[in-house]
């Protein structure tokens, strides 16, 4: 199957999983030069699966796009206080330009210092990353069928969902068709995602924040 464009969720190397991560201090080609500098965008995606009981610092684990888990521990100035209430088990996790750490106890994952958090590059999304995934989805489709109603294909001038501004329909009847198909289920995630497909992730300039 061949690689999705650079701004879908799906796309290996923009949204990479936790096995496919550039480790700290080595300078991986994919996203930097041969100087070490960053020269494309990318970001992990992560459900949270387990919030992990540790008086210290906030610490949970994650779910990447494999199936793979992984370790997150915050070591900001507070400790990941500030996420505390946002976290929770099902909600996803996007960090950009993560790097794998090899934590002490042999654990793999994110080492989150204060640099990251005060950067803006942490966003936690109350959506499930399956959710997310199918969110995406529905915005590339909409783009291949620009034009076209998303229920019936019927090339017109288009009623746009108010809310999502993506989907659009030839009319109110199939607008209420496509609700309660499911769309209203993923109209709030397709808004959220939309942050993502319409970033260029390959032209390093200066670094995204949320």
């Amino acid at each position: 199957m061949s690689n999705p464009g650079p701004s879908s969720l799906r796309n290996i190397l923009t949204f990479p999983t936790t096995n496919t991560l550039p480790y700290e201090h080595i300078c991986e080609l994919t996203y930097r030069d041969d100087s070490g500098d960053v020269n494309r965008h990318w970001c992990l995606l992560g459900e949270i699966t387990e919030i992990i009981p540790w008086p210290l610092r906030l610490s949970l684990h994650l779910k990447d796009k494999d199936g793979t888990e992984s370790h997150v521990a915050f070591y900001d100035k507070s400790r990941g206080d500030i996420f505390v209430n946002q976290c929770k088990p099902g909600h996803t996790m996007a960090f950009l330009y993560p790097e794998n750490h090899a934590f002490m106890d042999g654990q793999i994952g994110l080492r989150i210092e204060a640099d990251v958090v005060e950067q803006g590059w942490i966003k936690v999304l109350p959506f499930g990353l399956d959710t997310l995934l199918r969110a995406n989805d529905k915005v590339f489709e909409a783009k291949d069928t620009a034009g076209c109603c998303t229920v019936c294909g019927k090339e017109t001038k288009l009623k746009r969902c108010g809310r999502c501004v993506v989907v659009g329909y030839c009319g109110s009847e199939c607008q209420a068709v496509d609700w309660h198909a499911g769309h209203k289920e993923l109209c709030k995630a397709v808004a959220e995602v939309k942050w993502f497909t319409d970033k260029d992730w390959e032209s390093f300039r200066t670094p995204f924040s949320f």
